[in-house]
């Protein structure tokens, strides 16, 4: 069976990001990127690596929201 990536690259996702700071304030953190590459495990979940803030952060499918399509075709 041929795995079916949800995301392509070059679409603009949305996930969040948690950050622990001390016992007492965390936070979470939406951060919007672009699919820059992405991976099938067999016994892992897809993940995807989005490009967001000059960082490269690895993230499962099922935590990544689509705010919209790459296009299709070539550019000059």
């Amino acid at each position: 069976m041929i795995k079916q990536y949800t995301f392509d690259i070059g679409d603009l996702v949305q996930f969040s990001e948690y950050s622990f700071f001390d016992e007492y304030y965390n936070s979470f953190e939406n951060i919007v990127g672009i699919v820059v590459e992405r991976s099938f495990k067999h016994v892992e979940d897809t993940t995807y690596k989005i490009k967001a803030n000059e960082k490269d952060y690895w993230i499962a499918e099922d935590k990544i929201t689509l705010l919209s399509k790459a296009t299709k075709g070539s550019s000059k």
